[in-house]
């Protein structure tokens, strides 16, 4: 299943986290609205030369396949593979 599909099939209230061995992790928070409009928050925390942790986020909105691109390849930026997530 592809990251478009498993955010859209998401239960309430559950999320996808990806962790890279690196210590990168990813959580990806889903709305989805009952006109079926998608909007999503990456949270993404790497740790830097020291081991310190840095965080970050970034908000998506997206309406069909095409525009979940952009969040795969910002999961694919980090080293991690957009089809390796763990639902919580």
């Amino acid at each position: 299943m592809g990251l478009y599909e498993a955010m859209t099939t998401l239960p309430p209230g559950k999320h996808l986290q990806y962790q890279g061995a690196d210590g990168t992790t990813v959580v990806i928070e889903v709305d989805v609205t009952a006109s079926g409009a998608v909007y999503a928050v990456m949270r993404t925390q790497t740790l830097d030369a020291t081991r310190h942790p840095r965080s970050r986020s970034r908000g998506y909105a997206i309406s069909s396949r095409a525009d979940c691109r952009l969040l795969e390849q910002a999961v694919r930026d980090l080293g991690l593979d957009p089809d390796q997530y763990r639902v919580l």
